[in-house]
């Protein structure tokens, strides 16, 4: 059903963009603390969220689906993770964008495993997959980061 992926796709862009300015957010006190390389991994990880987005955008059009008339639906709180610009170290601040990551994917899992919609539900598997990744790299960074307190 082309109603369910642009539902789907719609608040798909919606999180990335939302992920985009969360990583810009911790990549900005990650600047002020004079933290360059963990700054250096946010800026990345909002430029994968962006290029998620463009992505989503891209997938929509080609399908002729219109994302700006459908955003409503269940998705993730970012926000209620906390704030980024109470971070004080990178270590806490690299925890912080892996709940992003976790909360991302668990979201797509969700509607992966839940939704009626068969196309919805492999583009939603595939996005997850992708999530992933991008936790791995966190756990990566995790491992070799000081245990500082924030």
């Amino acid at each position: 059903m082309k109603k369910a992926l642009a539902a789907f796709l719609s608040r798909a862009a919606k999180l990335e963009l939302t992920s985009a300015e969360h990583y810009d957010q911790l990549a900005g006190q990650m600047a002020k603390l004079q933290l360059r390389d963990t700054e250096l991994l946010f800026r990345d990880f909002a430029g994968m969220s962006r290029l998620h987005y463009r992505d989503i955008v891209t997938l929509a059009d080609q399908r002729k689906l219109d994302l700006a008339e459908i955003v409503s639906g269940d998705c993730p709180d970012l926000d209620s993770i906390g704030d980024p610009q109470s971070l004080r170290s990178p270590y806490n601040a690299i925890l912080h964008g892996k709940e992003i990551e976790n909360r991302v994917r668990d979201y797509y899992l969700q509607v992966a495993a839940s939704d009626t919609d068969a196309e919805v539900r492999q583009v939603a598997a595939d996005f997850a997959y992708e999530e992933e990744k991008h936790i791995d790299i966190l756990d990566e960074w995790i491992a070799i980061t000081p245990r500082l307190q924030s």
